[in-house]
């Protein structure tokens, strides 16, 4: 649909503010950015990943869309019961996991070969903590 009718979640000068790309015409889906101790250089500290890809609209591209379920069990929820659900980043688990991620050598990813790699990464980093109530 046309961007100017998206609203809630999907608005792009709302809720999804920063995770738009408007030179791509599409959504972010995982964002990391940041600096590393590593390097000498003050300049190239920074490092940024920001992936999509959501398999085209008129033609065939990149996919990243992973979907990953975390098994809850019950979980009862009422007007005097409100849980609390966790859901745990392991993000030491990004940088070396299935495709190691050097940031000297990819300080910049947002497209490509290396996008399908980082997002087959950041399927695994995420899963569920404890259940509050």
């Amino acid at each position: 649909m046309d961007i100017s009718r998206r609203t809630g979640t999907l608005d792009v000068g709302g809720k999804a503010r920063g995770m738009y790309w408007v030179w791509n015409s599409g959504y972010i889906f995982f964002k990391l950015e940041g600096k590393t101790v590593n390097e000498i250089d003050s300049l190239q500290k920074r490092f940024q990943y920001h992936i999509g890809g959501y398999g085209g609209y008129d033609a065939k591209t990149i996919n990243n869309i992973k979907m990953k379920t975390l098994a809850l069990g019950k979980v009862l929820v009422s007007s005097k019961k409100n849980p609390l659900i966790n859901i745990q980043v392991d993000i030491a688990k990004f940088f070396d996991n299935i495709n190691p991620v050097k940031v000297a050598e990819h300080r910049s990813v947002m497209w490509g070969d290396w996008s399908v790699k980082i997002a087959d990464n950041y399927y695994s980093i995420f899963n569920l903590g404890a259940v509050k109530y």
